[in-house]
């Protein structure tokens, strides 16, 4: 009902109701309905669902709602919380949405701490180093900066060996 409501006002419907003619495209219509399509897609992700949140994110992203939270989101639940445990091909998947999620929202701080752990796991010492960076630059009062100052030491000592 909140979703045919919604419909209902956009001006869209609204311009058909007064006669004009509508000159819009798919980019008008998920913004009117990326809300409702996120909805599920976020209680998976927060549930931890991560089969069921990548399904859905990936839903979206294939109707065009390709914003940084879509990317980050289905970067993540390809690794489904753990670098360590997933597939080179799910690493792959993950590592070119991150990207993705960095370059559509670079204060997207997340995205860049998602990118070095990944890349520690794949032993790219240097490119997790640059990511982690990258995150504390971006949030600077993060509050997980002990640890990941932690995880940027950790990562040049592997890299000078």
């Amino acid at each position: 009902p909140a979703l045919l409501a919604s419909l209902a006002r956009s001006k869209e419907v609204t311009a058909l109701q007064a006669g004009r003619t509508l000159n819009t495209g798919k980019a008008s219509f998920n913004d009117a309905v990326s809300g409702y399509l996120l909805t599920d897609a976020r209680k998976a992700y927060d549930a931890a669902d991560w089969r069921k949140a990548r399904d859905l994110y990936q839903n979206a992203w294939d109707a065009g709602i390709r914003n940084a939270e879509v990317a980050y989101s289905l970067g993540q639940s390809q690794l489904g919380g753990f670098a360590f445990a997933a597939s080179e091909r799910e690493k792959e998947l993950a590592e070119e949405y991150l990207l993705k999620a960095a370059e559509l929202d670079p204060k997207m701080a997340d995205s860049y701490k998602a990118l070095g752990e990944l890349y520690g796991e794949w032993d790219r010492y240097e490119e997790g180093i640059a990511m982690y960076r990258k995150y504390l630059k971006v949030a600077p009062g993060a509050k997980d900066r002990s640890r990941i100052e932690r995880q940027i030491s950790k990562l040049e000592r592997k890299a000078r060996r």
